[in-house]
């Protein structure tokens, strides 16, 4: 009989000190339980903060593509409208251009005529300084103040 108080003795100390282990690993448990919490309130917390966030921003882009939409809008019509004014213009320019094309055409034939007869009067002129100039030059040697006669000109043959 005497073993079996013993017995109970050990096994009281045995219960409470699972006990013990217990409330520790429960206390334990509370604590990370707590932090987790805390951590996933401060998660969800800032999630709220940001999807406010982008739901205001959201708010602002639709409101700003709006008025982007109706600028662009207005800013088509307007060139819609200068299009069709150089549409109108283009048969005018059109004609213009054809006509201007004549007048130059006109203009080519008339240079190329001027050039023959810049050229025709070119080799007149020579002619004659060879014809007048070599008499000419034999009667300048008996005047009073003359000068050496000038160089001869020769035209270019064609």
């Amino acid at each position: 009989m005497n073993n079996q108080p013993v017995d109970n003795h050990v096994e009281t100390k045995n219960i409470k000190r699972e006990q013990s282990n217990l409330k520790l690993t429960v206390w334990v448990g509370m604590a990370a339980f707590l932090i987790l919490a805390a951590y996933g309130f401060y998660l969800v917390f800032t999630l709220t903060q940001n999807v406010a966030h982008l739901d205001k921003s959201v708010g602002e882009i639709a409101q700003n593509m709006t008025e982007m939409t109706h600028a662009v809008t207005r800013n088509l019509d307007g060139m819609n409208t200068s299009f069709d004014a150089v549409a109108r213009n283009m048969d005018a320019m059109q004609g213009n251009t054809a006509q201007l094309a004549q007048n130059l055409t006109e203009v080519t034939r008339t240079m190329q005529m001027m050039n023959q007869s810049m050229l025709s009067l070119r080799q007149d002129v020579g002619q004659m300084n060879q014809s007048v100039g070599r008499p000419l030059s034999f009667f300048s040697q008996f005047m009073p103040q003359s000068s050496p006669p000038p160089p001869y000109y020769y035209p270019a043959r064609p």
